[in-house]
């Protein structure tokens, strides 16, 4: 069990003095056979110089650079570093539990598995919440169900195989960049298993409710699902993953068409929604997944004609404001 080497691929972006946390817990790791990568991605506050007093002494930690703006540039920076049998991407504003790389390689030691997906407890503000890791209450070899591509594509709770990942795993935009590292190595692997056990610490950002989107962030999710598209199309697995990748777009969609309401320039409403509009009717909406889904098939309804979605607008819009309203709403954002 102690042979397997476990590198930990951390971006990091102005995080001076919000990365202690990470930093120490990853200290605390009862399994001691690891490697962690802290890359800086061109910050422009003290964080490279803070990290360097963390971790000195320990020649486990590793600072690298990349100045191409973006977490996914980090993370292949690691990643092309890294010499781990397997791979465990995290934030560095988040944190560990003490066992949890421990807790990753016993059951990859149990089991040979390719992904071990764990469960986090979601911080907001004083509040904790245990989130389980996936939906439905399997066992033993999760690749047999299809439908484990639709968990949360969250790549923190999750340790990967390194083979299983390459340069094609990563796209470079503004959203969803860690949807196609999650999902694409999930298709290609041939054995993923679950532990019902907390292995993350995810801290939401202050502020989460009511902070608003730009236009060019909420249609680059419309880039990023085609780029993701296309290297499942490149791996030879679209035809067979196709309705699972049509029901995530469609969700995600219908999520941030409803962000769309946070915008604040009027114009830049319109040529979302216009965007957003156009594309959507390109996803089938007839797959048996979006049938069975009361929720979101209401949430089109609202946001499929501009009639509709005018006449929703305002109660759309509480649903990011009101924290009661928000806890609700916020299940759809898988």
């Amino acid at each position: 069990m102690e042979n397997i080497l476990i590198s930990v691929v951390v971006p990091v972006y102005n995080v001076y003095k919000k990365a202690d946390l990470l930093i120490k817990s990853l200290k605390k790791q009862t399994y001691k056979n690891f490697e962690v990568f802290l890359v800086d991605n061109n910050s422009t506050d003290n964080s490279r110089k803070y990290i360097e007093k963390l971790i000195s002494g320990d020649s486990r930690f590793t600072i690298l650079s990349e100045k191409r703006q973006g977490p996914n540039y980090a993370r292949i920076k690691g990643f092309e570093n890294s010499k781990g049998e397997y791979i465990y991407f995290c934030d560095a504003d988040d944190y560990l539990e003490n066992d949890t790389l421990y807790n990753f390689v016993q059951e990859i030691s149990k089991n040979d598995s390719d992904v071990v997906i764990g469960d986090y407890i979601e911080h907001t503000g004083e509040e904790q919440k245990v989130m389980r890791g996936i939906y439905q209450d399997y066992s033993g070899n999760l690749k047999e169900h299809k439908d484990i591509l639709l968990i949360k594509p969250a790549i923190w709770n999750k340790i990967f195989r390194k083979s299983f990942l390459d340069k094609n795993s990563f796209i470079f935009t503004f959203i969803s960049e860690d949807m196609l590292i999650t999902i694409l190595t999930m298709a290609r692997a041939n054995k993923i298993t679950y532990i019902n056990k907390v292995v993350y610490h995810y801290i939401l950002a202050e502020g989460g409710l009511t902070s608003t989107d730009s236009y060019n962030k909420l249609v680059n999710l419309i880039d990023s699902q085609k780029l993701i598209k296309e290297a499942f199309i490149k791996d030879n697995k679209y035809d067979e993953y196709k309705e699972e990748l049509d029901y995530i777009f469609l969700t995600h969609c219908i999520y941030r068409m409803f962000r769309i309401t946070m915008l604040k320039d009027k114009k830049d409403k319109k040529k979302a929604y216009d965007v957003y509009s156009k594309y959507i009717k390109t996803l089938n909406r007839k797959n048996k997944y979006f049938k069975k889904s009361r929720p979101y098939k209401i949430a089109y309804k609202a946001v499929a004609h501009k009639w509709s979605f005018k006449m929703c607008s305002p109660f759309i819009k509480m649903l990011f404001t009101n924290k009661r309203l928000n806890k609700k709403f916020k299940k759809l954002d898988r």
